[in-house]
């Protein structure tokens, strides 16, 4: 029998600094990461990790104006997140 898949997704305002652009929190990824990997050792389950894009990506999304407008030129999919 296959083990459950848990998917776990570590928002972006929890592992980046919203009030800095382009901030990741490094210890904070790795407590979470620690504790995930905790409790996937005892649970024996498999996993997938998702994660927001928090400072990185709606930073440049507002600074493009992408909420607002959507993609208006070529210079504006750079605030689009992929």
């Amino acid at each position: 029998m296959s083990n459950p898949m848990v998917f776990i997704k570590f928002g972006g305002s929890v592992i980046t600094d919203t009030k800095r652009p382009q901030t990741a929190k490094i210890e904070e990824i790795r407590r979470l990461l620690r504790e995930t990997f905790e409790a996937k050792d005892i649970k024996n389950f498999d996993l997938v990790i998702g994660h927001g894009s928090g400072s990185f990506g709606h930073a440049a999304s507002i600074r493009y104006r992408i909420n607002e407008k959507g993609l208006t030129n070529n210079e504006s999919v750079i605030g689009f997140p992929p």
